[in-house]
């Protein structure tokens, strides 16, 4: 970007190095909830009426097998066995797919947020010496980040304008209050930046001007 040539920049601000799987564990845990209740309701849905036509299938099998056939009482037993084991698993599976899900979409949500918040935070308290914002490809907001830093930048390359529009100035250091105003704007806007190489040199001030001097000189004479 051609607005941050010419600009030092410390450390880009963002969730890449995070130890835990949660941004902000309060907005994860809330939606993801809701998204497994709705799974888990959707699966009782479909489960019991599978499983109750399976279960009077299997009873009049049973019946059948005890009339008929009695030696395949033993495989009706571990099919449904097996299927019970099935439906448990799927469901358990789809759970499970389900609270990944939904981990990883809130995630692509509240990460850029996270990273936004936290770097309009620093910029609140004067930390203008801060990188671009930086997130993943697949997050979303992807405009809304670019569009900050953008604005970030430009701002960045007016701050660092002004502090060397006011390094032009020519202040008296006799003139102490001008120059002290003039030297503290200067190193605000410097500390800001975190650009130290744009501090003005230190200079002796005068602790007092010409005034003192003739107030002197006229009891002298008087």
């Amino acid at each position: 970007m051609l607005l941050s040539r010419g600009i030092k920049h410390t450390k880009a601000p963002s969730y890449s190095l995070r130890t835990s799987r949660f941004i902000d564990r309060d907005f994860q845990l809330k939606y993801t909830s809701v998204v497994l209740t709705a799974a888990l309701i959707g699966i009782l849905v479909t489960i019991f009426p599978i499983y109750y036509f399976l279960s009077q299938n299997y009873n009049i099998f049973v019946d059948l097998a005890y009339e008929q056939a009695p030696q395949i009482l033993h495989y009706l037993e571990r099919e449904r066995s097996w299927v019970n084991i099935l439906l448990i698993a799927g469901c358990t599976g789809t759970l499970c797919f389900f609270w990944y899900l939904s981990l990883k979409l809130t995630s692509r949500i509240v990460g850029p947020i996270q990273v936004l918040k936290n770097h309009i935070r620093g910029l609140s308290r004067g930390q203008w010496a801060q990188a671009p914002i930086r997130i993943r490809d697949s997050d979303e907001f992807q405009d809304l980040i670019d569009s900050y830093n953008y604005f970030y930048d430009s701002f960045r390359v007016n701050l660092q304008r002004d502090l060397e529009l006011l390094k032009k100035f020519s202040i008296d250091p006799k003139n102490r209050d001008a120059y002290l105003a003039w030297r503290s704007l200067i190193e605000e806007k410097a500390y800001q930046l975190g650009r130290r190489d744009l501090l003005p040199e230190p200079e002796i001030i005068p602790l007092s001007v010409d005034g003192p001097s003739e107030e002197s000189d006229q009891r002298h004479v008087s």
